[in-house]
């Protein structure tokens, strides 16, 4: 019930979610660990590439029988957790995901234990290495699967999101201590994740590999081979292109404006032929959206956790509206309406992400040309270096 809710949930959250690589089949004792970036929608992420595996939650995510339901897992309760009143035996959960891993099981656990969309990763918690020890200490074999979710847009609305699977690490029972399988797990997760030294350098990285998808290239991949090889033609180009789009105009999508790299006659027919589908797919379903929306304005305290309250009050409005919607419909004898319904809701679902591309892109051919060389110019070099690197 909980998968088929997650998968749900990520279609209404996701324009598209990817698994780069395969995690192997869990066949005795496998300890997933993933970097934490965008609060527990992280675990709709990565739920695909882990979907028979335990997860280790905050307590946080136990507070109510409504968020129990939402969110089966062992809790701890976290530092930050304490601070606002909870208590709970951490020991025990613990000793709780220790037996699950001696008994061949499968468990993911977020070392971080707090989520962030900066520049690189938080400080470990020993809680992963200590359990790893645990099941190695009594002769058993253990496979560590490193994962990192990579998100185009964490925040956004129908945004995309990719998750690289790591090498596996087999250890064949030979018992370790915790620092040395501390050093291993961050190795395992630096060599998945994105490392750099700050935010500018990361929003830098990030708008240099959404241009190179434009060019069919794997947002995840372009990430990874930019992060410590980026050329500083690419960052001048790309700093020297924003500066272009805010005096003249142009509009931005991701940090990148956006211009029509082949037709743009064609993408303005698109554009048009599409928008009143989008439209009237919203204005159908606009109250739940506008609550989604000013969730996800009002109730987060930082960016990491903005589509996690879109989603926990969007998503019950949306189903309760389009539920209460087909209801009437189908009660007032119009049931080809409520078919035409649920198809142009999810039509118009599927089509926010490229009408807002599309957009972008038309606005600023129509009303913002200046960008169009050095945007096309810059879509060439950075899939030129890609291509050679």
């Amino acid at each position: 019930m909980h998968h088929l809710l997650y998968r749900v949930a990520a279609v209404a959250l996701f324009e598209r979610i990817v698994i780069r690589g395969k995690a192997p089949e869990p066949s005795g004792a496998t300890l997933f660990v993933g970097l934490h970036r965008n609060g527990a929608i992280d675990g709709i992420a990565y739920l695909p590439a882990a979907p028979k595996a335990a997860y280790l939650l905050s307590a946080q995510l136990h507070r109510s029988i409504w968020l129990r339901t939402l969110f089966p897992g062992i809790t701890v309760v976290r530092q930050k957790d304490r601070a606002r009143g909870m208590e709970g035996d951490n020991r025990g959960s613990l000793d709780v995901c220790v037996d699950r891993l001696m008994s061949g099981g499968s468990l993911f656990v977020l070392p971080e234990g707090s989520s962030t969309l900066g520049p690189r990763h938080l400080p470990f918690r020993p809680g992963a290495a200590q359990m790893a020890a645990a099941v190695l200490s009594a002769g058993r074999a253990l496979t560590i699967v490193p994962l990192a979710v990579h998100y185009e847009c964490a925040w956004a609305w129908q945004s995309r999101a990719e998750v690289v699977v790591g090498e596996p690490l087999r250890l064949e029972g030979v018992p370790a201590g915790v620092e040395e399988l501390a050093g291993l797990i961050t190795g395992a997760l630096e060599s998945v994740g994105v490392n750099v030294a700050s935010e500018a350098e990361l929003r830098t990285l990030e708008a240099l590999a959404f241009i190179a998808t434009l060019g069919g290239f794997d947002y995840s991949a372009a990430l990874k081979r930019l992060e410590g090889a980026a050329p500083e033609g690419l960052r001048e180009s790309l700093d020297a292109l924003q500066a272009t789009a805010r005096w003249s105009g142009a509009w931005s999508f991701q940090d990148v404006p956006l211009v029509p790299l082949k037709s743009p006659a064609l993408e303005a027919l698109t554009l048009l032929a599409l928008a009143p589908l989008g439209t009237l797919a919203i204005l159908l379903n606009l109250p739940p959206l506008l609550l989604g929306a000013l969730a996800a304005r009002w109730l987060p305290d930082g960016r990491n956790v903005v589509a996690f309250w879109r989603a926990l009050v969007g998503l019950p409005c949306a189903a309760l509206w389009a539920a209460g919607v087909t209801l009437t419909l189908l009660v007032h004898g119009a049931p080809w309406l409520a078919l035409g319904y649920i198809a142009l809701s999810t039509v118009g679902l599927r089509l926010i992400r490229p009408l807002k591309m599309r957009a972008v892109a038309v606005h600023n051919a129509l009303f913002a040309p200046k960008v169009t060389r050095p945007m096309r110019a810059l879509a060439y070099a950075v899939a030129e270096h890609l291509r050679h690197a």
